[in-house]
């Protein structure tokens, strides 16, 4: 789910090339290919991966250093571990990427795992398609995620929670700020997968 930049000269040409990139990067899931989940329902088969990796608008890959120097220090001064965000495993239930809120169901099977080790692991079904590391700071609210991937975008995230919901709120830093997430506490993978589960 990575989209890069590519530079050129100042031909017609490369303006054309460069107004079609900017317009994918502004809607980097535009052209993300659509099946049926288990409800009949179209949806976008790669939609979280797309933005896991990518921002919105812009490549900020060039920040990963300073992210992960960010990172390192937030553990090594703050390494507490809080069950709130490790206990179980979090499915997405909607994504607003900055102009319009996900359909219910979009992200249907669609879960990320915190570690108490400051990893984390992301993936669809029983398929990890992911992984990086992590911070969460209790007081400030902040979750700092850098993903294993060099070519992926840091992020940082407001999280708030609640009872058994998670709300990400992307910060400007990395540029993940179009973003809003609601994701659900689930106590293990069958009941991510389980498509009669209710909600308790």
């Amino acid at each position: 789910m990575l989209i890069l930049l590519s530079c050129g000269g100042d031909g017609s040409t490369t303006k054309s090339s460069n107004k079609t990139t900017e317009t994918t990067l502004n809607n980097p899931l535009q052209n993300v290919p659509e099946k049926e989940n288990t409800k009949g329902e179209k949806v976008n088969e790669d939609k979280l991966d797309l933005i896991m990796r990518t921002s919105a608008n812009r490549d900020y890959t060039a920040k990963r250093p300073e992210a992960l120097s960010i990172l390192e220090h937030r553990i090594a001064n703050d390494p507490e571990n809080y069950p709130i965000v490790e206990q179980g495993i979090f499915e997405y239930e909607m994504v607003h990427d900055g102009t319009s809120m996900s359909k219910f169901g979009a992200y249907e099977g669609n879960w990320i795992d915190f570690k108490d080790d400051h990893t984390y692991v992301f993936g669809k079904n029983k398929e990890t398609q992911g992984g990086g590391r992590y911070h969460y700071d209790f007081n400030k609210g902040l979750m700092l995620m850098v993903d294993n991937d060099k070519n992926a975008n840091p992020q940082e995230w407001k999280c708030m929670r609640k009872a058994h919901v998670m709300i990400l709120v992307g910060n400007e830093i990395y540029g993940n700020n179009n973003y809003q997430m609601k994701l659900v506490q689930r106590e293990n993978i069958e009941q991510v997968m389980d498509p009669n589960y209710v909600d308790p």
